[in-house]
């Protein structure tokens, strides 16, 4: 797996963990238990017989736009069942504070136009606009990197290639112990649709990672959403 420089050191969150891996492209799913799988994974039973889980969506799944548009869509944890925790403040937590994930998409189609500066594209669970089931709110401070392919990203070691048609999130919490759950809104999707573009095309999200500052949490399945392209007005 490749290695995360140790962009969440510097926040005092991850005491003892100088450095994050990031999202194995060939590494396995959850099986249909939702049981973890991989090194480093988190997992436990609180729930008296289901396992832990994370589980996405885009919203919206479908849209019918025009050549030219904009399109808009938000990448959201659903639900989660997560083992509470004792965090470095001793305290009990549950929830995570760190996410990562890759987006393809059809550059023959959708140009990206992520919103300036870059935090702005964080959900309302990271900026702290609002709580999940916990009850947490972020206290709206962020460390967050984005890279849209082609182009080499410069957070990793070694460096991930990120081809055409693809970014790159990592968005951390910059709120010492603070951890936040689904359901709630983590990443604010913006792409164009190119003024000769027609027909039905896919955007999906896939590999994400959740950590805690002490261990990854269960990968989610991937997700996706479908954005079909009419003429122009």
């Amino acid at each position: 797996m490749k290695k995360l420089v140790a962009v969440l050191a510097v926040l005092g969150l991850l005491a003892s963990c100088s450095t994050h891996r990031v999202a194995d492209l060939n590494a396995p799913k959850p099986g249909a238990s939702g049981t973890p799988m991989g090194d480093g994974d988190g997992g436990g039973d609180p729930g008296g017989g289901v396992p832990d889980y994370i589980t996405l969506g885009l919203n919206p799944t479908s849209q019918l736009v025009h050549a030219g548009d904009p399109v808009y869509l938000d990448l959201r944890v659903t639900d989660d069942q997560l083992t509470p925790f004792t965090g470095y403040d001793g305290q009990p937590h549950v929830g995570f504070n760190t996410w990562q994930a890759f987006v393809d998409y059809d550059t023959t189609k959708l140009v990206v136009t992520p919103l300036v500066p870059v935090d702005n594209n964080n959900g309302c669970l990271m900026t702290g606009n609002c709580a999940g089931a916990n009850g947490v709110y972020a206290c709206g401070s962020t460390i967050t990197y984005l890279t849209v392919g082609p182009a080499s990203d410069p957070y990793n070691v070694p460096p991930l290639n990120i081809p055409a048609g693809q970014f790159y999130v990592l968005t951390s919490i910059q709120c010492y112990q603070t951890f936040v759950d689904a359901p709630g809104d983590i990443w604010h999707l913006r792409f164009r649709t190119k003024n000769d573009a027609l027909g039905t095309t896919t955007i999906r999200a896939h590999n994400a990672r959740f950590n805690n500052g002490i261990y990854y949490l269960p990968l989610p399945a991937d997700v996706q959403a479908t954005v079909t392209i009419g003429g122009a007005y």
